[in-house]
C-alpha cells in the first residue's frame, strides 16, 4: 500500500475518496512530497555506510576516524578505513590476520600458518605465513603495512605468493588432472612502507 493510499483509507466516510476528487488529489501531492524524503533520508542513511560512501561523505568518515584521504582515490580510501577500524579493533589473532587478507586480496588468500612449524623459515618462534595464489591478470598489489597494522606487535609477516598452474599426471592406468601451485617468491615485511605488485 502506498502512502497516498494510506492517507486517503484514514479519511472519514463523509469524504469523496475517489481518484478523481479533490481531496485524493491533495493527499496525493502531500503524498508524493513524504515519499521524495523517505528517499532522501534512504539516501543520507546509505552515505554513512563504508561500503556505499564516497567523496566528501568518505572524507567525513576519515576525519571521524582521524585518517586523513591523502591523495588517495575512493576504492583504496575505502579499503584504508576498514583497514583502520579492524586494526583499532584487533587482537593481533591469526583469525584477525587472516579476515584483513581476506578484505584486501579477497579469496587468493590461501591461508595462514606460523612459522615455528615450518623448517624452510628455521621455525622462528613468532611469524607469520600468509600464503596467497595470484589469479588475477593483472597481479597482486601487496602492501605489507595494510597488514601489519593487524598483527600483534613483534611479529613478523611472511607473504608466499604462488602461482597456479594445471598439470597432467600419467602415472597409472588412469589420466589425473592435478592443479597445482608453483611459488612465484618469499616476501618479507620490512620496516619500510614496502609494496610491489608480483606477477605470474
Amino acid at each position: 500500500m502506498t502512502i497516498k493510499e494510506k492517507m486517503v483509507a484514514i479519511l472519514a466516510d463523509y469524504f469523496d475518496k475517489s481518484e478523481d476528487s479533490n481531496i485524493s488529489k491533495l493527499i496525493g501531492i502531500v503524498a508524493e512530497q513524504i515519499e521524495k524524503l523517505n528517499e532522501a533520508f534512504k539516501e543520507i542513511q546509505d552515505s554513512r555506510d563504508i561500503d556505499l560512501a564516497f567523496g566528501q561523505t568518505l572524507d567525513n568518515i576519515g576525519t571521524n576516524l582521524g585518517e586523513p584521504r591523502n591523495g588517495m582515490d575512493d576504492p583504496t580510501y575505502r579499503d584504508f578505513l576498514k583497514t583502520s577500524i579492524t586494526a583499532a579493533l584487533s587482537r593481533g589473532d591469526m583469525e584477525t590476520v587472516l579476515s584483513m587478507g581476506r578484505v584486501l586480496y579477497g579469496q587468493d588468500v590461501l591461508g595462514i600458518i606460523e612459522t615455528w612449524a615450518l623448517e624452510r623459515y628455521e621455525h622462528e618462534p613468532a611469524g607469520l605465513v600468509m600464503k596467497i595464489e595470484n589469479t588475477r591478470n593483472d597481479g597482486i598489489d601487496l602492501d605489507y603495512q595494510l597488514l601489519k597494522r593487524v598483527m600483534a606487535a613483534g611479529v613478523r609477516l611472511y607473504i608466499e605468493v604462488y602461482q597456479p598452474r594445471s598439470v597432467i599426471a600419467i602415472h597409472s592406468s588412469e589420466v589425473l588432472n592435478v592443479t597445482r601451485s608453483v611459488m612465484l617468491g618469499q616476501y618479507m615485511a620490512g620496516n619500510m612502507n614496502t609494496t610491489g605488485v608480483i606477477n605470474g
